[in-house]
């Protein structure tokens, strides 16, 4: 008894924590913030006991954090029975996602690594189902700015870096390990969200509050404009496209959110038009050499203008004709590969080339194609769990068609019926409330992003999301009065839904 009354003690700890909020902004960038926090501490780049498995160990405490907080959450609210479908839904895709992997293909390298991705995306889903019982929304943003101070260095850093041609960061990406190793597409994706949330906060003129003084700042909007300005310049210079299209989105979405709901819109649209401008001039008339990356953009308008989505050099020449080649050969052959180095399983069978001939994919263009044929070459039950990535070697960085291509029209159709079905009740709530609706843009604009680089089995914000969203206003108990957004000045708040 005094057990099971010091667990429900500790839930109720984490119930009223005043620290609780800070769980659903965290969540979506726990595994970068522990790279930064091994950076800092100087273990980011070479194997090494303290980077290996501290990162497990901070992933293992975090995802009991976490656990607990959705105990708290179903301890203290009556979750709706339709939240209940919505979790068994997603528990059912998922289990027979990896249960039909495993009895098919066993326990090979993908869909081991894709086990172990699975594993550090939990704790935001989890998270996210807290953060909609607690309301943690309304304090996202101010919150996502706090969090900025802690990775402000590593990108301060980073800029440096680029303007003064001596940046510490280049990793070469294929080699860099996941388990808290960092380079480029780190700082790009981690620095992104942050982004989003200084713009917000620049565009309404929220207070902000410093860390450890608590107090707020004198000048908070030449203090985000700094933090703008180093943030965009880092993420230009990483050469990250999704990161680009990824900002592109949510600027034009918040945009057209503030037109919409006859809100200012003028500090939004003049913000975003100088990123864009700083962009174009970067792409089209000059970068200093360390952000020689931005250059990569050049191939991809080549491409556009010829028709083709190309963004890679070195892709085997003549491959677009042997699409069909590859596609009729079987799932259990490994076609191609996405690293010179790398040798096919079986280069005597039709379609993978030889050993003098190596069969390389380069642009995601090619990889749309092959995943569209590799559907409609088996429709109904795909190619099977994580069996694109290992036939071609790369995924096809795109998440609905990653779901056609392997779980086909049997997985896909209840997964998007779901996503659907958060998707209008976020649209409707946030009509009313805006704090959910610049926490559902957020949303969206990752959602852009997984159409150009995640994959199922390691997006935080699409788990993250599906969270949050079966559990926003499932609940038949009333809570607490929530604060408002801490953001919006008194003579601009709208009403919230009552």
């Amino acid at each position: 008894m005094k057990l099971s009354h010091r667990f429900s003690q500790l839930l109720d700890d984490i119930w009223e924590s005043p620290h609780k909020d800070f769980l659903l902004p965290i969540s979506l960038l726990f595994g970068p913030l522990l790279n930064f926090g091994l950076f800092y501490v100087g273990c980011a780049y070479q194997e090494n006991a303290v980077r290996t498995y501290g990162f497990i160990l901070g992933q293992l405490i975090f995802l009991a954090l976490c656990g607990l907080a959705f105990l708290s959450a179903v301890k203290h609210t009556r979750l709706s029975k339709r939240f209940w479908i919505c979790l068994g839904i997603i528990v059912l895709f998922y289990g027979c996602y990896f249960a039909i992997g495993l009895a098919r293909f066993g326990l090979d390298d993908i869909l081991k690594d894709y086990c172990t991705y699975f594993a550090c995306i939990i704790s935001p889903f989890l998270a996210g189902v807290y953060g909609a019982v607690s309301r943690s929304d309304q304090k996202f943003f101010p919150l996502m700015e706090k969090i900025s101070f802690f990775v402000f260095p590593a990108g301060l850093i980073y800029f440096n870096g680029l303007i003064f041609n001596c940046n510490p960061f280049r990793v070469p990406y294929t080699i860099a390990p996941y388990l808290g190793m960092f380079g480029y597409a780190t700082i790009a994706y981690t620095t992104m969200p942050l982004l989003f949330a200084h713009i917000v906060q620049f565009s309404v003129r929220g207070t902000l509050e410093l860390p450890i003084t608590h107090k707020n700042a004198s000048h908070p909007q030449l203090l985000r404009a700094i933090f703008i300005a180093i943030y965009w310049v880092a993420i230009i210079g990483s050469g990250t496209r999704g990161a680009y299209v990824g900002i592109a989105g949510f600027c034009i979405l918040f945009v057209l959110s503030q037109l919409i709901h006859r809100e200012p819109v003028g500090r939004a649209f003049i913000l975003s038009s100088v990123l864009a401008a700083v962009l174009l001039f970067n792409i089209f008339v000059y970068a200093p050499p360390a952000m020689s990356a931005v250059h990569r953009m050049d191939m991809v308008f080549e491409g556009l203008k010829q028709g083709q989505l190309i963004t890679a050099r070195g892709e085997t020449e003549g491959i677009q004709d042997k699409l069909d080649e590859l596609v009729d050969a079987g799932i259990d052959q490994q076609v191609t590969s996405s690293h010179p180095e790398q040798q096919p399983a079986n280069q005597d069978e039709p379609g993978t080339g030889s050993s003098s001939e190596m069969l390389k994919i380069g642009n995601r263009g090619t990889l749309l194609k092959l995943g569209q044929k590799e559907f409609l070459n088996s429709p109904l039950t795909g190619m099977g769990p994580g069996r694109f990535e290992f036939k071609y070697g790369l995924y096809p960085h795109n998440i609905l068609l990653e779901l056609f291509a392997d779980t086909g029209l049997s997985g896909t159709v209840p997964m998007l019926l779901l996503v659907f079905f958060i998707f209008f009740k976020l649209l409707k709530a946030g009509w009313k409330d805006r704090a959910v609706r610049y926490y559902f843009l957020f949303l969206l604009a990752f959602a852009i992003r997984t159409m150009t680089v995640d994959r199922l089995c390691d997006s935080v914000v699409f788990l993250g999301g599906l969270g949050y969203g079966i559990a926003f206003q499932e609940f038949s108990d009333p809570l607490k009065k929530t604060e408002k957004l801490a953001a919006v000045p008194e003579d601009s708040k709208t009403d919230e839904k009552k």
